[in-house]
């Protein structure tokens, strides 16, 4: 499994009744910790997202425990599952498919699947969060999400063989804003293309 996964604050299940919508597209900061084949990586960058057509591109600087840095673009798909990460002039392809997902109401959270609903900051800043779980294959992932705008805050994800965890992240978001200034951010690099069949 590649070092460095984009992953995605989680969409939506099916469901008609949701109080909690997102952006239609955003660009957010993001910090990265991340456990993959042994190894510990930390991760800075830029995550944009056009939310309606699914799709999710991260452009981030990536550092293992040993002190050695690479560059990563990730082009992820919500809705086909296909992921593929761009790292020294290679494309590499996986496969992430969250359950649930509608195309339909791509941006809203269904009020049925929203958690327990707590608060952070301190006295007069407060802002009320929730936490969203999806289960998939060989794992889990949560992301918590802001009650009044659906804005991503915080997600952790993790994916075990039949004994031991073998990938896993927690992923900050800051500085988000309600759009993507440079859509070409979405065109999928040439380099590959040939992965795509």
């Amino acid at each position: 499994m590649s070092p460095f996964r984009l992953l995605i604050s989680l969409a939506v299940v099916v469901s008609v009744s949701a109080s909690c919508c997102m952006p239609e597209k955003y660009t957010t900061d993001i910090r990265i910790d991340t456990f993959a084949n042994g190894t510990f990586y930390h991760s800075k960058g830029v995550q944009y997202s056009d939310v309606l057509n699914g799709l999710h591109v991260t452009h981030a600087t990536f550092t293992n425990n040993k002190g050695v840095s690479d560059l990563a673009k990730s082009y992820y798909n919500i809705f086909t599952g296909d992921a593929y990460t761009v790292i020294g002039g290679h494309c590499t392809k996986s496969h992430l498919k969250i359950p649930g997902i509608n195309k339909e109401n791509a941006r809203c959270i269904p009020d049925s699947v929203q958690g327990p609903t707590f608060t952070v900051g301190g006295p007069h800043e407060d802002i009320e969060v929730f936490k969203v779980k999806a289960p998939l294959e060989n794992g889990v992932m949560e992301t918590s999400l802001t009650k009044h705008h659906c804005l991503p805050v915080y997600q952790t994800m993790y994916m075990k063989d039949k004994v031991q965890v073998t990938y896993g992240h927690a992923i900050m978001f800051s500085n988000l804003k309600p759009s993507v200034d440079d859509m070409s951010v979405f065109v999928f690099p040439d380099i590959c293309k040939h992965l795509t069949s």
